[in-house]
């Protein structure tokens, strides 16, 4: 009797031991669990960066329009968080919203003062855009980099934006200085394009070239139509020579002389500025090459639509020669039906 309470009371030991261990093996994932939870509690309520908060506030009663209140709110950023990362973004959009509320004395001082305030700012450019916006005026700062025309470089990711602000600065600069010096203005671009046929910045100003009929313009937009390595600077400065002032009948020869060396891509702009200038010559020009049998019959056809599409009166003679002169009839039937509508028109 004694022999079998001492086995039992053995038992008893050994399974105590077994629960013992079984619940020390269970506790540590328990607790471990409760740690993360109060760790994630504690996360949850922490306040966030008031700075930003008001920012974001200040931003978006700026999107709303509400250019008061938003002024306020950026000038408290700017004067309670002045060393956060987040205040060089709140005075730029401070003088935006004073640009909007017609405060631009003040807009402009803080412009020039922008630099030294935040000299490691990536909003600089932004900045220095606006204000030459305001003023029609590029800073020097601006012109000197216009003039130099750097090699083109393999950048990192990481410097990309900032390569893109360069640019966005650079191309406003150049906007100013053809409202104020367009013959600077012109041979700055005309040298960049020496350097790169491709250059963003130069290719911003094609309207700009049309439209200021300078006579040393045209000759800057046929070099981009012929030489870019862009489909569309190509194509766009064959479009903004027949938005130009200059001499019409110039820029039609002009157009006409693109043509045999002309890619496919680029025929479609030459016919539809030619049809763009809507000159009794012209017209004839379009029409010429639908007669042209040395052309390609797509341009050929191409040619024909042009002429009927500004439904302009002028272009009746054209289309009545091609209805006349179209020896082996290809285009014939098409050109009356184009002639018939258009005099419907009347």
């Amino acid at each position: 009797m004694v022999r079998g309470n001492t086995k039992l009371s053995q038992w008893l030991v050994i399974g105590a031991g077994v629960l013992a261990a079984a619940f020390l093996m269970m506790t540590p994932p328990v607790f471990a669990q409760n740690a993360r939870v109060l760790v994630l509690q504690r996360n949850f309520v922490e306040p966030g960066d008031p700075a930003r908060e008001l920012f974001n506030h200040g931003q978006s009663l700026y999107d709303q329009f509400r250019y008061l209140e938003a002024e306020k709110t950026f000038r408290e950023v700017v004067a309670k968080y002045s060393n956060s990362n987040i205040a060089d973004k709140a005075e730029y959009y401070l003088i935006r919203t004073l640009g909007q509320l017609g405060k631009t004395p003040e807009a402009l001082t803080r412009v020039k003062a922008f630099p030294k305030t935040y000299p490691r700012s990536t909003w600089t450019p932004d900045v220095e855009e606006f204000a030459m916006q305001w003023t029609d005026q590029a800073p020097g700062v601006a012109r000197s980099i216009l003039i130099r025309r750097a090699p083109a470089l393999t950048l990192a990711p990481a410097d990309i934006q900032a390569v893109n602000q360069q640019i966005s600065l650079m191309q406003e600069a150049l906007r100013v200085m053809f409202r104020s010096d367009v013959t600077d203005a012109l041979q700055i671009t005309n040298d960049r394009l020496k350097t790169n046929m491709a250059d963003p910045v130069a290719l911003s100003v094609l309207g700009m070239i049309a439209t200021t009929a300078a006579p040393q313009g045209l000759p800057i937009l046929v070099d981009v139509a012929k030489n870019s390595p862009s489909m569309r600077a190509r194509k766009d400065a064959i479009y903004w020579m027949s938005q130009g002032p200059g001499d019409k009948d110039m820029t039609i020869d002009t157009l006409m002389g693109l043509l045999p060396a002309a890619s496919e891509d680029t025929t479609d702009a030459v016919t539809f500025s030619l049809a763009q200038i809507r000159t009794e010559k012209a017209y004839n020009a379009l029409a010429g090459i639908v007669l042209d049998k040395t052309r390609s019959e797509s341009l050929r056809k191409l040619a024909l639509v042009r002429l009927g599409q500004n439904h302009d009166l002028r272009a009746k003679d054209a289309l009545e020669n091609i209805t006349t002169s179209d020896t082996d009839g290809r285009f014939r039937m098409e050109a009356l039906q184009i002639l018939e509508a258009l005099l419907r028109r009347r």
